[in-house]
């Protein structure tokens, strides 16, 4: 008597094909993920004037960088800015805007949706060009929803109350 072949029931057959599916994602993510880490962010540094110059187009200012540095907190890509300024065209190309750094931390959410999303945003003594001069304004975005701009402090809910500043 020949031996019968027994056939996978339809739920063995789901759970199968669910269970490839979430692993042919998780591959396809983790294979992005290298390919941002090991090629994507490495060449951003090199390409410094490159993304100075496409700046300077899409605002109509020439601007400058002194430095773009890359690497990586756990998960999230960090992009550090170091010497960003944007010009007057005038003869003597006085300087409009200066931030001395800006680090941005990206969310690792950016790459799933397909969208810019930052979990840190960090400006250094930015500068804005007034006719007196140079003012200095220190802000900081924090992790917990909270920015503070000239010592004070703004929580989102605040914001959209329209509450009083909080000093920091």
């Amino acid at each position: 008597m020949p031996a019968q072949l027994s056939t996978p029931s339809f739920a063995a057959r789901a759970v199968r094909l669910v269970a490839m599916s979430v692993l042919l994602v998780a591959g396809v993510f983790f294979a992005l993920l290298l390919v941002v880490r090991l090629v994507v962010f490495p060449a951003i540094e090199s390409r410094r004037v490159d993304i100075a110059e496409w700046m300077a187009k899409r605002i109509g200012q020439p601007v400058e960088i002194d430095a773009l540095v890359t690497g990586w907190d756990g998960w999230n890509p960090k992009l550090s800015v170091q010497g960003f300024r944007v010009r007057a065209r005038d003869a003597e190309r006085s300087v409009l805007l200066e931030l001395p750094r800006v680090d941005l931390l990206v969310a690792w959410t950016s790459l799933p949706l397909l969208d810019l999303r930052l979990k840190e945003l960090l400006i250094e003594g930015p500068r804005l060009a007034f006719s007196g001069g140079l003012p200095r304004l220190r802000t900081q975005a924090r992790r917990n929803g909270c920015a503070s701009a000239a010592g004070r402090r703004r929580t989102s809910r605040s914001i959209l109350r329209g509450g009083e500043h909080e000093r920091a």
